[in-house]
Parts: structure tokens; C-alpha cells; sequence
């Protein structure tokens, strides 16, 4: 199933049950008794997305939600979202970057999955990969954030075109007169717009980072539209915090955060 069927399909009582198949995931969608009830299975197996319609019933130990009458919610739908933290992301090896120099790097970003209703009404959200705890920046003055196991690669083909993956491209410039080496690079999604494309898939507005030191905060700027490669994107997320301007924000790091990546 290819991203835009996981996110065009419309879910109404007449077809209930439902089975949504994801990553890690299994969302079980029923109706009884006039309410719609969810219910969450996760394990390691990793699926490629499906859904299926008047589909077998969940496993018993599967623990259910209320999440609305069928009066009330007469269609259901899919959307994509983000982890609701900062992510950590590893170059391949430790990098290195000599003064005044540029790179750019592409990083696959895990999809959640929101589940709402009329009007665009949240009605819950779910991971679709387990994502590990992690610490960003100093002790006393960092954030905590989800550690990713994919690393941020230099070729974007290197990703692959994952329906479960947001591509974020990240550019970063030295702009001191030192070398900089930095081992975690930090994205925040709270700036990041989510766009869909029918050829290229889900990709974030691009980032820019000038940096002078691993250790300091950098200048980040976040772009207002989807990158130009895109032919006629869906806008899907516009991000939670204005991404105009330039915003003074930790981005590179060293080592280890406080937990185990």
C-alpha cells in the first residue's frame, strides 16, 4: 500500500471492523452497540502498511478505548503525524566539518499515525516504530527526546521510499574558523510542516543550520513551503510553533545522551 491509500481511506460503522497494519502496529477500529472502540496491539514485527475491512477480531488481550458515538462520528479517517519530541539522529561514522564548509544530510523520520474524525477532530495518535528516550544538550538546560535508529545519510536514494517515514532534508554550515565535529544532530518537529507528494512520499520543509561550535546554540532557520522538487504537494501539518525567522536552538552534539541510544 502506497502513502496516499493509507491516508485516502474512509472509515464508516457499515464496514466496522477495521484492521490497520503499520510498522510495529495493528490499530483494531469496532463498533458496538453504537460506539466506535479502538484498540492498540504493538510488537516488533514490522509491517508494510494495509487495511482491511470486516476484518477477524482482535486478539483477547487487546485493551479497548471508547472513542466516540457512530452518530457523532459517522466517517473516520488517517493522517500522518509526527513524534511529539525532539528526535537525536547519528551521521553514519562522527563528523567532521572544516571551516566555512556546507553538507546537507536527509534523515527518515518515523510517521505517527492520528486517527480522527469530523472536522479533523484528533481523536487519538500512535507510533509506528518504538523510539528509545534520550537526552539533548546540557544536564541542566537540555530537552528530553526520542533517540532514532536510522541515521542521517548524505544520499537521500540511501533512505529508500518509505510510506512510514517523513524525509527531512538538513543543511549545515561551519561557520567558525575551528573545525567542528559533532555525532547526534537534533530535529525538532514542532517547526516542521508535513507534506505529501504522490511521487516522493511524505517530506518535512527543509532546515538550515549555521554553526560555530557543537557545544553552542546555532542559528536555525526552517523553510515556509514544501522543497521545490515536489510536484503539487498535499499540505498535511503546518508546524505547531512559527517557523519564520532565525531561532537560536541547540543542533549538534557529542556522545551520548543521559539514557542508552
Amino acid at each position: 500500500m502506497s502513502s496516499s491509500s493509507l491516508w485516502s481511506t474512509v472509515f464508516t460503522p457499515a464496514e466496522a471492523p477495521y484492521v490497520v497494519e503499520a510498522g510495529e502496529v495493528r490499530i483494531f477500529l469496532m463498533v458496538e452497540e453504537g460506539d466506535w472502540f479502538a484498540g492498540v496491539v504493538r510488537d516488533k514485527e514490522q509491517r508494510s502498511p494495509a487495511i482491511r475491512k470486516n476484518a477477524d477480531p482482535a486478539p483477547e488481550t487487546t485493551e479497548w478505548q471508547r472513542i466516540g458515538s457512530e452518530a457523532d462520528l459517522p466517517e473516520i479517517h488517517l493522517a500522518p503525524a509526527y513524534p511529539d519530541r525532539a528526535l537525536v539522529v547519528r551521521p553514519k561514522v562522527s563528523y567532521a566539518l572544516i571551516p566555512g564548509e556546507r553538507v546537507q544530510f536527509f534523515v527518515g523520520v518515523p510517521v505517527w499515525i492520528r486517527v480522527a474524525g469530523p472536522s479533523d477532530l484528533t481523536l487519538f495518535q500512535v507510533s509506528t516504530s518504538s523510539l528509545s528516550n534520550t537526552w539533548f544538550g546540557l544536564p541542566t538546560e537540555g530537552e528530553l527526546a526520542y533517540a532514532m535508529r536510522t541515521r542521517a545519510r548524505r544520499d537521500v536514494k540511501r533512505l529508500g521510499l518509505d510510506p512510514l517515514q517523513v524525509v527531512c532534508s538538513v543543511r549545515i554550515k561551519n561557520q567558525s574558523k575551528e573545525m567542528i565535529t559533532f555525532e547526534r544532530i537534533c530535529i525538532r518537529p514542532r517547526f516542521l510542516s508535513l507534506y505529501e507528494d504522490s511521487r516522493h512520499g511524505l517530506w518535512a520543509n527543509e532546515s538550515s543550520m549555521i554553526v560555530r561550535s557543537a557545544q553552542e546554540a546555532s542559528r536555525v532557520a526552517y523553510a515556509r513551503k514544501a522543497p521545490a522538487h515536489l510536484n503539487h504537494p498535499h499540505a498535511w501539518i503546518k508546524g505547531a510553533e512559527e517557523a519564520t525567522g532565525t531561532h537560536f536552538l541547540r543542533a549538534l552534539g557529542g556522545g551520548k545522551g543521559l539514557f542508552n541510544e
